[in-house]
């Protein structure tokens, strides 16, 4: 679902979604054990975009926290350690805790693309 958001002054969208995990294909495992996921993103200015899924798996909760922007990013992993209190404050068992930039440039594959004019990598004779 998508729900109609104010981050500040600037208007938004939050996109939301909530599933039973799948993952467990073991039928004996499913009837002791629920496991859920849900996931939802963001994007404003400020902040870029930002995102989250929160998996209940058993008895641990894993949480990705990811981000378009470097600083976003930095900010969400300098304060991983209190998700984990707050987590545990609530009676919830924190499992892998995480922080991703995402959009970030694939690393440099050592092939500089503006130094290959057009047509210069195809072979002209076949």
């Amino acid at each position: 679902m998508e729900i109609p958001v104010t981050i500040g002054q600037q208007p938004g969208v939050l996109s939301l979604v909530i599933t039973p995990d799948e993952d467990n294909q073991d039928p004996e495992k499913k009837k002791k054990k629920k496991n859920w996921r849900v996931q939802f993103a963001v994007n404003a200015s400020v902040i870029g975009e930002v995102g989250a899924e929160v998996g209940l798996l058993g008895e641990r909760t894993n949480v990705v926290l990811s981000a378009a922007e470097p600083e976003t990013a930095a900010a969400l992993d300098a304060d991983i350690a209190e998700l984990s209190e707050a987590l545990e404050a609530v009676g919830l068992t924190p499992g892998a805790l995480r922080v991703r930039r995402i959009g970030a440039p694939p690393p440099k594959s050592g092939f500089d693309h503006t130094e290959n004019a057009s047509g210069k990598l195809l072979d002209r004779d076949t």
